[in-house]
């Protein structure tokens, strides 16, 4: 066992000791720094004010899963949970900040990590859904907890555009248990939500359009969904939205993956406020960080992928694809990430 743990020490050092970072152009007014990575697809940053760093995944890796990007460094911290791969995002609990929702095929498991050791312990299995065969390319995608707690989940075809709509939106509160919220989906992906105004943003990435909910603070629920954004898609889809945040002053941003550009867009006309290109077409995911909260992570992919049906495309990426870009001085400012609130039977048996 000793021997396992000293191993897998040595790979994450590895993996800190090749990480390099170049500030290398201007977006406007916005510095852009590439830390230098190798993600098969990298998803789902989430930034945790408590140690002052991003957590993210990368999904296809067969070994190491889990991220960890302290902020005042730039120092990476990996982890492999043994038995499992294929990760689609990793939440920290607001009960323990070594605690972590992690998605994982079609389970939602409870993970123990403390932000340093390259191994990380599965402790139990909080939930599964769509167990039935009919759902048997379906997997976790997306999660994120709303600005009370409750975690929110979807689940995507692997196969992505090119079969049924059998995925779905839940949401997962203390007094309802698991819900789910919306249904027939192909392959939901973007969720965010803005506090102020009650209002909740989502997106299915097979269709070109962002909705603006309604959203009760007090229950969860959704409701009186409108579009409030039409991307112009190609036919076959060969480019298709990703990632959802949003500022504090409600502007919402997004991914266009294999366009290489995160867009700024105003939610209360549909107008595209700002552009931010990149030389690596495979953007993913992105969050907004730093000690103000005016630093922004984007995720890529060093993988293309058939978006009509789920395949691995072989193509030629450029060498930065699969590195983190963190853009600077955005003149905006983010929300901290949202914690996931445990329930009082889950704390009462972690004894929290």
């Amino acid at each position: 066992m000793k021997s396992v743990l000293f191993f897998g020490y040595i790979l994450a050092m590895m993996n800190l000791l090749n990480k390099s970072i170049t500030t290398h152009k201007c977006c406007g007014h916005n510095i852009i720094e590439t830390i230098n990575l190798n993600l098969s697809l990298g998803e789902a940053p989430h930034w945790d004010k408590r140690c002052q760093s991003w957590y993210f995944t990368d999904f296809y890796a067969e070994s190491v899963t889990l991220y960890r990007l302290e902020y005042a460094t730039l120092k990476l911290y990996s982890a492999k949970i043994p038995g499992v791969h294929n990760v689609s995002y990793m939440l920290p609990t607001e009960d323990d900040e070594h605690l972590f929702h992690v998605g994982h095929d079609l389970e939602m498991i409870l993970v123990k990590w403390d932000g340093f050791s390259p191994i990380a312990k599965k402790i139990d299995v909080l939930f599964r859904v769509q167990q039935s065969p009919k759902y048997a390319m379906n997997r976790l995608h997306v999660g994120k907890a709303d600005p009370r707690g409750r975690l929110f989940t979807v689940t995507y075809n692997t196969k992505l555009c090119g079969d049924v709509a059998l995925s779905s939106v839940y949401r997962d509160s203390c007094f309802n248990g698991l819900t789910s919220i919306f249904t027939h989906q192909r392959s939901p992906a973007g969720l965010t939500w803005n506090p102020k105004t009650n209002r909740f943003y989502y997106f299915d990435l097979c269709y070109p359009d962002i909705y603006e909910c309604k959203w009760n603070s007090r229950t969860g629920d959704i409701r009186d969904c409108r579009v409030i954004f039409v991307l112009e898609m190609d036919n076959p889809i060969t480019y298709v939205l990703s990632g959802l945040t949003i500022d504090r002053n409600g502007y919402i941003y997004f991914c266009i993956f294999n366009k290489s550009v995160v867009l700024k867009v105003d939610p209360r006309n549909g107008e595209i406020v700002e552009e931010f290109k990149f030389e690596v077409p495979t953007v993913i995911s992105l969050s907004f960080g730093g000690s103000n909260l005016d630093t922004m992570l984007v995720t890529t992919s060093n993988t293309r992928i058939n978006l009509e049906n789920g395949t691995i495309i072989q193509s030629d990426l450029p060498k930065n694809a699969g590195s983190l870009f963190l853009i600077k001085c955005m003149k905006a400012r983010g929300y901290p990430g949202q914690n996931v609130r445990l329930c009082p039977k889950a704390r009462k048996k972690l004894k929290l």
